[in-house]
């Protein structure tokens, strides 16, 4: 008989890179982006405000020791 593993649906995110993408996404301020333009000028603006935050990717990197612990204990 097979044993199922008792497994979350999703798997956490430990990767920096995601943790930005969704810092990013719940920053982004929907507007009326009707053309490529208008949403490069709108990202570019996102990212700009993000970078004003000088330690957002020196927290990211330095929370991993954390998580991938955490990750191990689930």
């Amino acid at each position: 008989m097979i044993q199922p593993i008792n497994w979350p649906p999703k798997g956490c995110d430990i990767n920096p890179i995601e943790n930005l993408r969704d810092i990013i996404t719940r920053n982004w301020d929907v507007g009326e982006e009707r053309s490529r333009e208008i949403v490069a000028r709108h990202a570019n603006e996102v990212w700009e405000r993000l970078r004003r935050r000088p330690n957002i990717s020196f927290n990211l990197v330095e929370s991993m020791p954390e998580r991938i612990n955490e990750v191990i204990n689930a």
